[in-house]
């Protein structure tokens, strides 16, 4: 279903969920790689929001812009 093929590397956007280790990990049926990469992705996700807290900073999204 979601079937990446190396040519659409460099067409998709680099948030497409395709991209996601822990997606390919769990498509791949490898459940302990899948849950240890969803678990890194959010301690990154954690601390990036606390770092902008802590500095009274605002995250400006580079891909998508609010209407």
């Amino acid at each position: 279903m979601n079937y990446f093929p190396k040519r659409l590397e460099n067409v998709v956007a680099p948030t497409d969920t395709r991209r996601r280790p822990d997606q390919r990990a769990l498509e791949n049926g490898d459940m302990k790689l899948a849950a240890a990469e969803k678990e890194r992705l959010e301690v990154r996700q954690r601390a990036f929001r606390k770092y902008h807290e802590s500095n009274g900073t605002h995250h400006q999204p580079r891909y998508f812009v609010p209407w």
